[in-house]
């Protein structure tokens, strides 16, 4: 039996510590013409990814002030895995979601 990695095996352990952090971010008004609410969901994904290896990039997104981040570990590695998401929402800044 192959043994489970301590990063996997540690995710009981930690399930308070990753819901408040899911909590965090729903919380977080970040709707797509709302620049101060996406600015903050910026920061808290910034302070959460800065954790991880590899190099944290903000890029600048054309047309808008928002920016997006990107995060490379191991980019010399022979299998590379793009993983895509979004941080905007549909609310307005004034919208109590």
């Amino acid at each position: 039996m192959t043994a489970i990695p301590p990063a996997i095996a540690s995710l009981p352990d930690r399930f308070r510590e990753y819901r408040d952090l899911l909590i965090t971010w729903c919380d977080q008004n970040s709707g797509s013409d709302h620049p101060a609410g996406l600015k903050a969901m910026l920061e808290l994904l910034v302070s959460r990814f800065s954790r991880l290896p590899g190099l944290l990039e903000r890029v600048d997104l054309v047309g808008t002030s928002a920016q997006a981040l990107r995060l490379r570990v191991r980019p010399s590695a022979p299998h590379q895995v793009c993983l895509s998401g979004h941080y905007d929402t549909v609310y307005s800044a004034d919208h109590p979601f």
